[in-house]
C-alpha cells in the first residue's frame, strides 16, 4: 500500500521534471542557434536608424570617450568626407510598455534631425504610434528642452502634441530627446 502511494506521489513529479528539463534544454538550444543572426539583424536595424536620423552623414565612429549615463546608452559622431555634420545618439527611456530603444539625430547646431523609434513594447494603436513619421517629424528643427502639450503645441517653444491616448510614451520619447542634446552638448564642451 505504502508503495503504491509513492508511486502515484513521486512518479508525476518526476514526470513533470523531465518536461520541464527538455522543454528548458530545446529552448537553450534554439536561443543559441539564433543568437548570432539576432545580432546581426539589431546591428544592421541601429546602422539603418542612424542613417535615417542623420542622412548627412556617410560614417559614423562611437564616441568611445563618451560615458553612457542614465537613458543614454552610447553616442556616435557622424561625419562626411572627415568633417563632423552631427551626432546620433541611443537612448532607452522608460515608455508606457516598458524600455524602449531610439536613436535620436543631433547637428551641430543642437537641433533635431530626426527621431527613429528601433524598438518598443508600447500600445499597438496608441504608443506605437510614436513610430509613425507624422510623430517623430515634429522633433526635426527643434532644440533643448521639448515638451509635450495635449492641445495646440507652438514649435518655437519647443512644443510638440502628444499621441492621442499615449501621453507617456509622448512624454518618454521626449525625455530620451531631451537627454540625446544633453549628451551631445557635454561632447561638445569637453571637444
Amino acid at each position: 500500500m505504502k508503495n503504491s502511494n509513492v508511486k502515484e506521489i513521486v512518479m508525476p513529479g518526476v514526470i513533470l521534471f523531465l518536461i520541464v528539463f527538455v522543454s528548458v534544454a530545446v529552448l537553450a538550444w534554439c536561443n543559441s542557434a539564433t543568437y548570432d543572426k539576432i545580432q546581426a539583424i539589431n546591428a544592421e536595424n541601429t546602422q539603418k536608424a542612424r542613417q535615417n536620423v542623420l542622412s548627412s552623414a556617410k560614417e559614423f565612429e562611437e564616441v568611445s570617450d563618451f560615458k553612457a549615463d542614465g537613458i543614454v546608452k552610447n553616442v556616435y559622431k557622424g561625419t562626411d568626407g572627415g568633417k563632423c555634420v552631427g551626432y546620433c545618439v541611443s537612448v532607452a527611456p522608460s515608455g508606457y510598455g516598458g524600455e524602449m530603444e531610439i536613436m535620436v539625430g543631433v547637428d551641430s547646431d543642437l537641433k533635431f534631425t530626426g527621431i527613429d523609434i528601433v524598438s518598443s513594447s508600447e500600445t499597438a494603436g496608441l504608443g506605437k504610434n510614436a513610430s509613425k513619421e507624422s510623430f517623430r517629424s515634429q522633433f526635426e528643427g527643434l532644440g533643448k528642452t521639448v515638451t509635450v502639450k495635449k492641445s495646440a503645441p507652438k514649435k518655437e517653444n519647443n512644443e510638440i502634441q502628444a499621441l492621442s491616448g499615449a501621453t507617456i510614451t509622448s512624454n518618454a520619447v521626449a525625455d530620451g530627446a531631451n537627454a540625446a542634446i544633453e549628451a551631445v552638448e557635454k561632447i561638445k564642451e569637453a571637444e
